[in-house]
């Protein structure tokens, strides 16, 4: 039997980050135009662990007969002392093939002062890395190639419970507009001045109604608006048409038509017929945006959709509607449409376009009105039917403001912590309360933003006192007779435009930054659920990229213990790193196109 001369190769390694528990991995790449046995790209890897400029070579050792892979130990001439710090191995066995086997080093064991049994296990990874192939399957989570906001919106396995509320936007169609008072009536009743003719019918906001609408600007001066409104209510007096009048209400100038036709020239009148025809206000796009605040920034564009981000609008009037970032298509984004309906009843709608839209259908164009909003009830103003009308407006009182403020002496008697309003006059705010001059109750800014909920809870208690004040108000007048018929009184409407409370409002939520730190970190380690049939991706970020697979099958060419522990090791998870000396080092910036 010929003699065969001792030529295997053995490099002992320290400081190579890699555990037989497989959480990590290097990814080795393949060389362009490398051949079928992949030569250069397996000189390369050799060169990653094994080069003189790695530093991870502690010995060289040569000329030792043949290393049985599966024999799991080998002797060495060195202390063992000398090995302690190693842990990591790779072997050739020149004479009989032209491949490196690699392995971990899992203990080493004293033979004699000069004799140290290694024992090791070969790491399957690396050694059959150019040697198989991942087919299709199940991937159960990965980093993804890009990271778009709402690329991904899969549910992650991770608590989410409490929130906290960003920045709150108005929608700029009610606070600080100018205020009009809007008559509706069946007659032509800006003619009460020396006529009165019937009114002629029109199409008001796509709805046919036989009204006319009569728009008096609430001026800056409360005592010319109150002397319009006094003369032209006066005059209905005398010609005994009050019945024509069939609402009296106030709203924000944004809601009156764009084409204003006045009387006489006169801009304190401005009355609509054919001219109040378009319901379409106009379109608004709120600030909310996805945000943690100043104090921090996530890494992963997911922790910018829900359930991690969203924002709610609110009517101020009990509905509120939960809106997602990521569900807005295009350029539609935050993008709601304002229409007026200014029947009898008037109401304000506020609708999302291109939210949660059909990606067949134009984003501009589609409104989804199942997420709509509605504000109603705007404030209707008092108005008296006889001589009754003449002695409160000469009594210079307030009717309306008298049961208010008695209403709200009532309330803070429930809960004494809502003094959180200031009041102003009129004259500087352009503001009428029910047809007649009033003290604002103004809302303050730097309050707290439930005060409306906590004012809300009071409301049937303040329509109760508001009757009785109302009643102790006529008593103080004196006055004899049967008390007339007042067609309207202070409301859920007039509370909420005294209070600055009639508006849609947006606000801004995210989860608590402790918690979103904590899940953060959590989308930087094992990327996104993807739940997906699929090739696992291996290298598609920068310097590490998690998979974690349901039933990989690879093709190869190795024995099937290893075969069966490769599939098992994508089943389990595992990081794939591009250079050995990062492996672990979580603090890089992996984010897709970083660096």
């Amino acid at each position: 039997m010929a003699y065969i001369v001792p030529n295997s190769d053995i490099w002992i390694l320290k400081g190579v980050n890699l555990e037989p528990t497989y959480v990590h991995t290097l990814y080795n790449t393949t060389v362009n135009g490398d051949d079928a046995n992949k030569t250069a790209s397996r000189n390369l890897q050799f060169q990653t662990f094994c080069s003189n400029v790695s530093g991870y070579v502690k010995y060289h050792l040569t000329n030792y007969s043949y290393q049985r892979k599966n024999r799991n130990y080998i002797r060495v001439k060195k202390k063992i002392e000398d090995l302690y710090d190693c842990n990591y191995m790779v072997f050739r066995n020149t004479s009989y093939e032209n491949r490196y086997f690699y392995a971990f080093i899992t203990d080493v064991e004293y033979i004699n002062d000069n004799t140290t049994e290694i024992k090791y296990k070969i790491d399957v990874m690396q050694t059959w890395w150019f040697d198989y192939s991942l087919n299709p399957c199940y991937v159960e989570r990965e980093h993804w190639e890009t990271d778009v906001r709402g690329q991904n919106v899969l549910p992650e396995p991770v608590s989410v419970d409490k929130y906290q509320t960003g920045k709150h936007y108005r929608s700029g169609l009610f606070y600080n507009q100018p205020m009009y008072i809007v008559i509706v009536s069946t007659a032509n009743i800006e003619d009460a001045f020396s006529s009165l003719m019937p009114a002629k019918g029109a199409y008001t906001c796509g709805v046919y109604n036989n009204v006319n609408y009569l728009a008096i600007n609430v001026t800056d001066d409360v005592l010319v608006t109150r002397e319009l409104i006094q003369t032209l209510m006066d005059n209905l007096r005398i010609l005994n048409r009050f019945d024509t009048i069939v609402n009296m209400y106030m709203c924000p100038e944004p809601f009156l038509p764009k084409t204003k036709v006045t009387e006489n020239n006169d801009e304190r009148y401005q009355t609509y017929t054919e001219s109040y025809q378009n319901a379409h206000v106009g379109y608004i796009t709120p600030s909310v945006t996805p945000n943690y605040g100043s104090s921090w920034t996530p890494k992963n564009n997911k922790m910018y959709t829900y359930p991690y981000c969203y924002y709610t609008v609110t009517n101020q009037q009990g509905t509120t509607r939960l809106f997602k970032y990521e569900d807005f298509i295009g350029t539609a984004q935050n993008r709601f449409e304002v229409f007026f309906e200014s029947s009898i009843d008037p109401q304000v709608i506020l609708i999302p376009v291109g939210y949660m839209e059909d990606e067949l259908q134009d984003a501009s164009t589609y409104f989804n009105y199942d997420y709509s909003l509605i504000i109603k009830d705007f404030p209707k103003c008092t108005m008296a039917t006889n001589d009754f009308l003449a002695k409160i407006v000469q009594s210079g009182m307030s009717l309306s403001m008298s049961a208010l403020s008695g209403a709200i002496g009532s309330a803070s008697l429930y809960n004494t912590s809502v003094p959180i309003m200031s009041t102003q006059s009129t004259a500087n705010d352009k503001y009428m309360i029910n047809g007649v001059p009033a003290t604002r109750i103004a809302y303050n800014e730097e309050s707290n933003p439930e005060t409306f909920e906590r004012l809300s809870g009071y409301r049937d208690e303040t329509e109760l006192e508001a009757n009785k004040a109302f009643e102790r108000t006529v008593n103080s007048i004196g006055l004899n007779g049967n008390i007339p018929k007042i067609t309207s009184m202070i409301g859920n409407g007039a509370i909420n435009m005294i209070t600055a409370g009639m508006d849609f409002i947006f606000k801004e939520y995210h989860i608590r930054i402790d918690a979103a730190k904590q899940i953060d970190d959590f989308f930087t380690m094992f990327g996104y659920t993807t739940n997906t049939i699929k090739v696992p991706n291996r290298n598609v970020r920068r310097f590490w990229t998690y998979t974690k697979t349901a039933n990989c099958t690879v093709d190869g060419h190795m024995n099937m213990n290893d075969m069966d522990l490769i599939q098992n090791i994508y089943n389990n998870g595992i990081t794939f790193w591009t250079a050995l000396s990062n492996i672990g080092n979580y603090s890089l910036d992996n984010t897709p196109g970083a660096g």
